[in-house]
């Protein structure tokens, strides 16, 4: 294999004779990590300077510092900390924190950012250490036998800190990927997307004119799914219709493949009820990934960043306890209050948020299990209420980027068309085995005015003037619009494009136990 982020290079530490298994080379990456001990089957020897080692196809590969078991994965094309701990949702992990913070700290060529040197004298002064990685990072920082493995091992350093050794491996992680990829689809031979995937955050977007003027979008995320122990791609692609603003919109998720990861494979589905779902779709590397750029770093998210939240529409303690808009900054990490509920949030560089128990899905369907980072609007949903919600579950929040910004004018909002409408988790609200024929939007003109048009429902105009007073504060009854209901826009910046979303929530005055919390988005 050759990993062009990682750099090239043989290990040159066995010389294997003919009756040696057959073999394969993978790379260590937290950047690239030389000098680490590894041992599959009958095959051993210590990773170059660009991080390889071989490895018997089909068995494991056990990786130590000295006496130190670092842990083990199945020999696959790239390690990183993440495939050693099973399981693991993704950097945040106590067990990868601390096995990255380990190595990090035993640098001794004083860039770690472009790749980890462990020296020999290291090794040498950890050959009878022992450590336990399987606690948490404050645990693992006062553990004396972590403190002493430092001192010997790397005298001139403390232990790299919790949050320094995440956004190492994070922005090493992604550098993996980065380059530019062509996606295809199976049915959309139009729609052929050229992206570039960010070696900071994963993310990638693209867009294509056709001969007609309309055009189609792409974007979407690198992700680290630990059920499956892969790196996977997930995206939407939305594609215009002619002499409209609207379109169809294609959800993709696929895994990458290949001795060196350069192509991925997957299928997609459609919000178009007449076409057939599953079709599938290939991404091909068209450049090799670059080398993971010594002077980048991982963005870091603001103190103080503003998220804007809508609250669980029964949450306890809240007056009035009906659907309120609550605007709450969580900072570089923080915890959400939903009645008795606290739930921890982390804004990540991307603009998304993880997002910690009890939250169960977020918006287009996805399982905060598989893909527990959130983009940048979205919905997160809870379970229902006895006789309330959709498939059992119910929309309790949405939170937009750090970037995000209200919106109370309509003319801020001039030529965008709001082509999804999200409740429960569910587009338009409706059970999954019943997708819609017609779905609801709202679409804004030139000058302001607002048509929405709500499934099932005749078509409701609002002026600019209308509009502007909904977004300010006044209720949906006040301007014509039946039910029960607040409005608030919010403008934000998601893979570099400013991108807006329209946040309703309704209340039963007569039952707090019933509301939603809805969203809509371009």
């Amino acid at each position: 294999m050759a990993l062009a982020a990682c750099g090239g290079g043989n290990d040159g530490s066995n010389n294997l004779n003919p009756s040696t298994p057959q073999t394969a080379q993978g790379v260590f990456v937290d950047a690239p990590v030389a000098g680490l001990h590894y041992v599959s089957g009958s095959v051993s020897g210590t990773t170059d300077a660009a991080g390889h080692f071989n490895y018997v196809p089909g068995q494991s590969v056990i990786f130590s510092v000295g006496g130190v078991s670092i842990g083990s994965a199945t020999g696959q094309a790239v390690v990183t900390p993440l495939a050693l701990v099973p399981n693991a949702a993704g950097v945040t992990d106590d067990t990868v924190t601390n096995i990255g913070a380990f190595l990090q700290s035993l640098d001794s060529g004083g860039n770690p950012v472009s790749r980890i040197q462990i020296s020999a004298a290291s090794v040498a002064a950890l050959s009878s250490t022992q450590l336990n990685f399987a606690q948490t990072p404050a645990a693992f920082a006062a553990d004396p036998a972590v403190i002493a493995a430092i001192q010997a091992a790397s005298p001139q350093k403390a232990l790299v800190s919790p949050a320094a050794a995440q956004a190492h491996m994070q922005s090493q992680n992604m550098c993996l990927f980065a380059g530019q990829w062509q996606f295809n689809h199976a049915d959309r031979s139009d729609d052929t997307f050229v992206a570039t995937i960010n070696e900071v955050d994963g993310s990638f977007s693209s867009t294509v004119t056709h001969a007609d003027g309309t055009q189609a979008h792409l974007d979407g995320s690198v992700l680290y799914v630990p059920a499956m122990q892969k790196w996977v791609f997930t995206a939407s692609s939305a594609q215009q219709v002619l002499n409209s603003t609207i379109g169809n919109i294609d959800f993709l998720t696929g895994s990458f493949s290949g001795p060196d990861w350069s192509a991925a494979v997957g299928t997609y589905t459609k919000d178009d009820p007449t076409s057939v779902f599953g079709a599938p779709w290939t991404a091909t590397r068209l450049s090799p990934a670059p080398a993971c750029d010594p002077t980048a770093s991982t963005p870091v998210v603001p103190q103080g960043a503003v998220g804007y939240a809508d609250y669980h529409y029964n949450a306890l303690g809240m007056a009035p306890s009906i659907a309120t808009i609550l605007d709450r900054g969580v900072g570089a990490a923080g915890t959400l209050n939903l009645g008795s509920q606290a739930i921890t949030v982390t804004p990540q560089p991307d603009g998304g948020f993880l997002w910690g128990s009890p939250v169960q899905y977020g918006m287009n369907f996805s399982s905060l299990a598989s893909d527990p980072n959130l983009p940048a609007a979205s919905m997160v949903c809870m379970a229902a209420n006895v006789g309330d919600g959709t498939d059992g579950l119910k929309s309790t929040d949405v939170l937009v980027a750090q970037t995000a910004s209200k919106v109370t004018s309509a003319t801020d909002l001039a030529g965008i068309t709001f082509s999804q409408y999200w409740e429960d988790c569910r587009r338009d609200g409706l059970p999954a085995a019943t997708p819609a024929s017609v779905h609801s939007s709202i679409a804004v003109d030139t000058s302001g005015n607002a048509t929405l048009t709500i499934e099932g429902q005749t078509p409701v105009t609002l002026t600019a003037g209308k509009l502007t007073a909904l977004l300010s504060g006044v209720p949906a009854s006040a301007v014509g619009l039946p039910g029960n209901a607040w409005f608030q826009a919010v403008r934000f910046v998601s893979a570099g494009r400013t991108r807006f979303a329209i946040v309703e929530h309704g209340a039963n005055p007569g039952n707090t136990n019933r509301g939603y919390v809805g969203v809509w988005v371009q």
